[in-house]
């Protein structure tokens, strides 16, 4: 759906007014949501169950899914977009921690299999058809079509998964606030001023106020989580004792800027700058994954290939085509 939502997006607001910082800011806050209620959730959701959290989350999609058809403007749209992310929060991190709690250990590997396979499938085809839809009947089609599988989904993750998803392990420790108040306004407003800093200008009063007001919650946020024995809502005590966590979270963090800058913005600029039809737009979502569902299994036939060595090729040929895609597009 974040992929058919790219595609659909620039024929959403064609008709409103809105300035180019309100669309990233409302984008980027999108993800914010997203991100601190995966954060809260995993405190808590071993106490409510997984299968309560997840469906929660599903209802809140599937609503967003009807209110963005008849959103009356930008700000309303984002507002929107903004619950979209509360509600993929409560369902992002949950999945998978579900299919430990399902499939005992022999068979949870081929079900992760499973599901990225179906995965990289259904991103193949959505932003196509995305486009398809867009173009022949309407962007408002396209959110209807998410709408009927989302809703199949919540039914069938109702039926199948088992009733008591609660961790028999969990013990009850006090929920972090500070460090929970603390995390929100850092990421809340770093988005805000990384968005509108170059709109406004750096020497702005609202973005040196921001500055300041990032400097001093990340510093809060970071005493906190130190300071916490037991419940902390960040694992800083991941990154002292382990140097591979330390590594393969910078490596997600700039893996996810690299691939949410595509989503947010290349459908836009086909479009709007380009002059591409919708279904055009989204071929190059459609081939992205096409060619990473046929490199992943090819390296997955290779015998004795160390993963580093897959990682290292697979981020230089990013870089590569990321930098042929923006000498490309530039005008």
């Amino acid at each position: 759906s974040f992929r058919s939502y790219g595609v659909a997006l620039p024929q959403i607001v064609a008709n409103w007014t809105y300035s180019s910082y309100l669309y990233s800011a409302g984008n980027s806050l999108m993800t914010v949501a997203m991100t601190i209620v995966t954060l809260i959730v995993a405190r808590i959701s071993a106490k409510t169950g997984l299968k309560k959290t997840i469906l929660a989350g599903l209802v809140i999609v599937i609503a967003c899914d009807l209110l963005t058809t008849i959103a009356p403007n930008m700000i309303v749209f984002l507002l929107i977009r903004v619950l979209y992310g509360v509600g993929c929060g409560l369902i992002c991190g949950q999945e998978l921690s579900s299919l430990n709690l399902i499939w005992p250990g022999a068979d949870r590997k081929k079900w992760v299999g499973f599901r990225g396979v179906t995965y990289s499938i259904t991103n193949i085809i959505g932003p196509t058809v995305a486009g398809l839809l867009v173009d022949n009947f309407g962007w408002r089609s396209t959110f209807f079509t998410i709408f009927a599988f989302h809703v199949a989904g919540l039914i069938i993750f109702a039926l199948c998964c088992p009733k008591d998803t609660k961790n028999r392990f969990y013990k009850d420790t006090p929920f972090d606030v500070s460090g929970c108040v603390s995390f929100i306004i850092f990421i809340t407003v770093a988005t805000l001023v990384c968005t509108m800093g170059n709109t406004l200008g750096w020497g702005n009063p609202l973005i040196i106020a921001g500055l300041v007001i990032i400097v001093i919650s990340l510093v809060a946020l970071l005493k906190i989580e130190n300071n916490k024995e037991s419940g902390a809502l960040l694992p800083l005590d991941l990154f002292k004792r382990n140097s591979n966590f330390t590594k393969l979270f910078f490596i997600a963090v700039f893996g996810c800027i690299v691939n949410m800058a595509p989503v947010n913005f290349l459908s836009l600029y086909m479009q709007k700058v380009g002059g591409t039809s919708a279904t055009a737009s989204g071929l190059p979502f459609s081939l992205i994954y096409l060619v990473t569902l046929v490199f992943t299994f090819a390296i997955s036939r290779i015998k004795g290939l160390k993963p580093k060595k897959v990682l290292v090729f697979s981020s230089f040929v990013c870089m590569i085509v990321i930098g042929v895609l923006a000498s490309w597009l530039s005008p």
